[in-house]
């Protein structure tokens, strides 16, 4: 989904809102147009998450060679449409999503450093690098794996960005209902991964 440009501030940073704007707006059918794709949401709990539209996020995936977990993704909306109203089309049901990134100050100040030489936002930034990277992904598989390849062998961990966790949200949640359902989800597949470790170690 494009990103409306002239709803976004002159600003150098990434369109912020607060979780009150993001819960009284995200069910509009602009919400992204208006305040950028992807956008940053200040939580009420002191954490700063990214949303963005599905088709963007399922284009990332794909691109990365992760269409399985796209997949996925689109298999368990489908069951959750099946149960609750068959008449739905499954990728309808998501209608964004979170992301939670990690990054060193000095890796954010080179990103800042960066947008300020090339006069560009942090939502023209990311869009423009997501974007080259699933083009390059596409277009350039060889390139794309060389690049990749070499980000792997890199030592240098201060401009290290990591990817906590990401899931959809869908239609009818809350940020705070998604987050408590898939720390639930992570939760419970960790509880399963110790007790799995339990009765190995009586069975030696």
């Amino acid at each position: 989904m494009e990103t409306d440009r002239n709803e976004i501030t002159d600003s150098k940073h990434l369109q912020e809102i607060s979780q009150q704007e993001f819960c009284e707006h995200i069910e509009d059918d602009d919400f992204f147009q208006a305040y950028g794709n992807p956008v940053v949401i200040n939580a009420e709990n002191g954490r700063k998450y990214v949303a963005m539209a599905w088709p963007l996020a399922e284009r990332m995936l794909r691109a990365a060679g992760r269409g399985d977990e796209a997949d996925e993704v689109i298999r368990q909306a489908k069951e959750q449409d099946n149960q609750e109203d068959s008449s739905l089309v499954p990728d309808e049901k998501i209608k964004y999503w979170m992301y939670e990134f990690e990054m060193s100050d000095e890796a954010r100040g080179k990103i800042d450093e960066y947008c300020v030489f090339h006069e560009l936002t942090l939502d023209e930034f990311f869009e423009e690098a997501v974007t080259w990277s699933i083009d390059m992904a596409e277009n350039d598989p060889e390139g794309f794996k060389k690049l990749r390849d070499e980000m792997r062998a890199r030592s240098d961990a201060d401009y290290e960005i990591r990817l906590v966790r990401y899931y959809p949200v869908y239609k009818g949640e809350t940020e705070a209902m998604a987050l408590k359902r898939i720390l639930a989800e992570e939760k419970r597949i960790a509880d399963s991964e110790t007790e799995a470790g339990k009765t190995e170690t009586d069975t030696v």
